[in-house]
């Protein structure tokens, strides 16, 4: 690869605009009704893009969900007796609906213009859909849940992305301020969660997920009560265009490999924790205090952004992921592990803020949605899918230090691509381009 393909791209040009479509479809216009009743105390725009405010809110809920189901569904699915190969063949089916789900569904939404009712739709079904995950006992039947649970929600943090960002306009450093509340209410389920699971169950928590998506929905139409349709966009110019940009590229492939990295704790941390006798409620603030760094590094990111760029922040993020993993094996004290946690900041906040921004500054401002569903599925998707598979399949035969050490030398390798990255955008800004 040449000094040139390393080079980060510009943004793309902006292409005509189809002609809008027509007024609010049924779902729209009643869920901004319930939306009305339930959440009138979330200040809205009138016109134009969606609420801050309300999106805050959503991303509180949303993310409460996943300091549910993220620290505590497999520790459930292994207290049902599946070995480590069947949790992580279950752990690999929402990152595999994530591999393409993301990006069909928000190139549908900005080629049509109806992002609003995919955004409300997905918001309101998600919910229901995890009913018969709680339900289930049989891996056939879980996998089946796992799967119609992870087709709803695969659009709802792109969809919800682009929405921050078009409310934003030329202020993308105020994402990580909309953002954070995502992190909060992922500590505040994940705390609560952890003391709760050791007095009534594992399973009587992850109730919990379907009350917070549920609140999801009403949030959704809240945020985009006032709010001016989208008008349908030039997909394939678009598409191509960004595509055959080889910094693009280059910017996926890095990001790629720092998210593979992290199959082994995704999958196996909590279940690693458990078997060095630590206990839920230990598991539960070990997870929030990863997220509460993430959510100091949002809290002062336009201040980072500002000093050293998107760009060289992504790449100290992704070192960030070789030197966690490597302690992480190395450790094995409730102390020691707690405090190894903190890199949680760099290796999620800074690395997820710097990577959707450079998508955003890089996409049609038309394609938001699509952009930010190639990033969630190629990043958040495959390299999920591959993560928690090899680990789901190496974890029985290596053991967790072994896995942890592999991680780490695939974060290293990101990390020297990601650093090359580094230099050919500052090359370029020297050379005025």
């Amino acid at each position: 690869m040449t000094k040139s393909q390393l080079r980060l791209p510009r943004p793309v040009r902006h292409l005509p605009q189809k002609k809008m479509r027509g007024a609010h479809p049924p779902l729209v216009h009643w869920s901004l009704v319930i939306a009305g009743r339930v959440a009138p105390h979330f200040p809205v725009c009138d016109a134009g893009p969606a609420s801050p405010r309300a999106l805050k809110l959503y991303f509180f809920l949303l993310f409460a969900s996943v300091g549910l189901t993220e620290p505590f569904l497999n520790l459930h699915l292994r207290r049902l007796g599946f070995s480590g190969a069947a949790i992580g063949a279950l752990a690999a089916i929402q990152p595999g609906i994530t591999a393409l789900a993301p990006f069909l569904w928000t190139a549908w939404a900005d080629a049509t213009g109806r992002a609003r009712g995919l955004f409300l739709w997905s918001s309101w079904l998600a919910g229901l859909l995890f009913v018969p995950v709680l339900l289930a006992r049989s891996w056939g039947f879980l996998a089946a849940g796992l799967t119609l649970f992870a087709l709803l929600k695969a659009p709802l943090v792109p969809l919800a992305n682009s929405l921050a960002f078009r409310a934003l306009g030329a202020r993308r450093e105020g994402y990580g301020r909309i953002r954070l509340w995502g992190s909060v209410g992922y500590i505040v389920t994940a705390v609560a969660g952890g003391a709760l699971a050791d007095r009534v169950g594992v399973a009587a928590v992850l109730g919990g997920v379907v009350i917070a998506l549920l609140g999801c929905g009403a949030a959704a139409g809240a945020s985009l009560r006032g709010a001016a349709p989208a008008p349908p966009a030039p997909l394939k110019a678009g598409l191509r265009a960004l595509l055959r940009r080889p910094g693009f590229r280059a910017f996926l492939v890095a990001t790629f490999l720092a998210r593979l990295s992290a199959g082994a704790y995704n999958t196996f941390f909590t279940i690693q924790l458990d078997l060095l006798g630590i206990s839920q409620a230990v598991a539960g603030q070990a997870w929030a205090l990863g997220v509460l760094s993430e959510v100091a590094v949002m809290a002062a990111w336009p201040r980072l952004v500002a000093r050293a760029g998107p760009h060289r922040l992504l790449g100290l993020a992704i070192g960030a992921h070789a030197l966690r993993w490597w302690l992480t094996a190395e450790v094995a004290s409730p102390a020691g592990l707690l405090a190894i946690q903190l890199l949680h900041g760099l290796t999620f906040g800074a690395f997820y803020l710097a990577s959707v921004q450079i998508v955003d500054e890089t996409v049609l401002p038309d394609l938001r949605a699509t952009g930010q569903g190639l990033f969630a599925a190629g990043v958040f998707g495959v390299s999920g899918v591959a993560g928690n598979s090899l680990a789901g399949c190496l974890f029985d035969g290596v053991g967790m230090v072994s896995l942890y050490r592999l991680s780490a030398v695939v974060a290293a390798c990101a990390t020297v691509l990601s650093f090359r990255l580094g230099r050919g955008a500052s090359a370029r800004t020297e050379d005025g381009g």
